[in-house]
């Protein structure tokens, strides 16, 4: 709890077979107000877990409120990268995380969890989470992300999940609850939607 880092400010991880991760409070770790852009390892992509080439299966774990507020263009609560196929999230909450960043860029990766993974087909499973009250305000001219769930190249699967309360700024290519970009690939099955400011799919 509490840790700041420019990336993967409570943990960092790299080139592992699995990370597994049962049980855990994550709170209030990120990069704190003022620190300078992308100034650290990563461009300070992951302000709570930054995983690459280590696929990460949490469990019954919770993730309150970490988050960002800098000059940069990327971030996430947890951000998976590169060979992170095979990354799984059960009976976890993402509740009141957030992302402020003031970059003039494009490429915004906000939100809870996002993916990036080496390839389209790889995957990455989210069952029975709560994501509620994460927010995104990014700027810059056409920042795409979602509060809640990014997956920027993959294929997610989320089923039995709670999205509820996120909030965005106003762009047209910004959601509340779930960006899949044209890489990437989402499946969503008996999931709640309720209770968002902004479009809760782009």
């Amino acid at each position: 709890t509490g840790n700041g880092n420019d990336s993967g400010a409570a943990l960092y991880l790299s080139t592992f077979d699995k990370a597994v991760i049962d049980d855990t409070l994550f709170a209030t770790n990120g990069l704190p107000n003022g620190a300078s852009a992308k100034s650290g390892r990563d461009s300070t992509l992951g302000y709570t877990i930054y995983a690459t080439a280590a696929p990460l299966v949490a469990r019954r774990s919770k993730f309150l409120g970490n988050g960002a507020l800098c000059h940069t263009a990327d971030g996430g609560t947890i951000h998976l990268a590169g060979a992170c196929g095979g990354s799984a999230f059960t009976n976890c909450a993402f509740v009141a995380n957030f992302g402020h960043f003031w970059s003039s860029g494009t490429a915004t990766r906000g939100g809870a969890l996002v993916a990036y993974l080496a390839n389209a087909s790889d995957k990455v499973d989210v069952a029975n989470c709560t994501f509620a009250y994460n927010l995104l305000l990014p700027s810059g001219s056409t920042p795409a992300g979602a509060a809640a769930l990014h997956v920027g190249k993959g294929a997610a699967h989320v089923v039995d999940s709670v999205f509820t309360g996120q909030l965005t700024a106003n762009y047209s290519s910004l959601a509340a609850d779930v960006y899949c970009s044209a890489a990437a690939t989402c499946v969503i099955e008996n999931s709640c939607f309720d209770n968002d400011t902004g479009k809760y799919f782009v």
